[in-house]
């Protein structure tokens, strides 16, 4: 059994060199949780889109954060 496992970026998302996007191209089950504005980040929007994401995918998962997506998923939890 595969645990779904999401990619939480920080400001800015992450680039095509960035080490989470190579994790994501490497693994077509990882799911890159997509905020609305990258730049200027709203914390119960960031919030509020992880948990959606979280919802749909049930309630395990793996999450893996960086920069700001840390906070993020620290205020998520």
């Amino acid at each position: 059994m595969n645990i779904p496992t999401l990619i939480v970026p920080g400001i800015g998302n992450s680039d095509q060199d960035h080490w989470q996007t190579l994790w994501e191209s490497a693994n077509s089950e990882f799911v890159r949780v997509q905020q609305r504005d990258w730049e200027n980040p709203v914390c119960h929007e960031w919030v509020n889109v992880l948990e959606q994401v979280v919802a749909k995918i049930g309630a395990s998962r793996v999450l893996v954060a960086h920069s700001l997506g840390c906070l993020c998923v620290a205020h998520w939890a």
